[in-house]
């Protein structure tokens, strides 16, 4: 084999390389995170997880295989058909909690101190500090909640009656709770 030929082969495997791990990237980040879907049994809203290391692994040789490793009625329906999959499988995206929320507070202001908000991912507190803090929700009483806290069953009527809280007022709220003989309130 001759200098070009094996250049232009090397080029050609160095390619099909690249393009196999761009899928492969591209196939986990689009299958990971926490879900919300329909139960097709139950016709209920259960929060899912793909195992997005196994859907990004076999992505690399074609059509990715789903299957989830963790839902919110497990371990009772451990042995379901995981026919949710096809809900899934049509568009992650709709699915994303992660994409639920960031549409849902795109727009909106904090009820509190009426900061907008923009990108819910890219908040300057959470990247700086290392929390895993993000925006919360105020209940029509007053409660406030962390997304975590949110049962996949009630989350879109969580969304549909509580109000958007930013980050920095969610810490200052949690704060005065823990610590209210810390607080001292100045009249301006």
């Amino acid at each position: 084999m001759d200098a070009f030929t094996f250049g232009i082969v090397g080029a050609a495997t160095a390619a099909f390389v690249i393009l196999g791990w761009q899928r492969v990237i591209r196939t986990y980040r689009r299958y990971r995170g926490a879900m919300v879907i329909r139960c097709p049994e139950t016709g209920s809203p259960v929060r899912v997880e793909v195992d997005a290391g196994h859907a990004a692994k076999t992505a690399a040789g074609g059509e990715p295989d789903l299957r989830l490793c963790e839902c919110s009625r497990w371990p009772e329906r451990a042995d379901c058909d995981q026919a949710c999959l096809s809900e899934i499988h049509d568009g992650p995206e709709r699915c994303l909690v992660r994409n639920l929320l960031a549409n849902w507070y795109r727009g909106k202001f904090c009820v509190l101190c009426a900061k907008e908000f923009i990108d819910i991912d890219s908040y300057d507190h959470q990247a700086i500090l290392g929390y895993d803090k993000k925006p919360g929700l105020v209940s029509p009483e007053g409660s406030f909640v962390y997304w975590p806290d949110i049962a996949a069953e009630s989350f879109l009527e969580v969304l549909a009656t509580h109000h958007p809280v930013c980050w920095g007022c969610m810490v200052k709220e949690e704060f005065e709770r823990t610590y209210p003989d810390m607080v001292t309130r100045r009249k301006v």
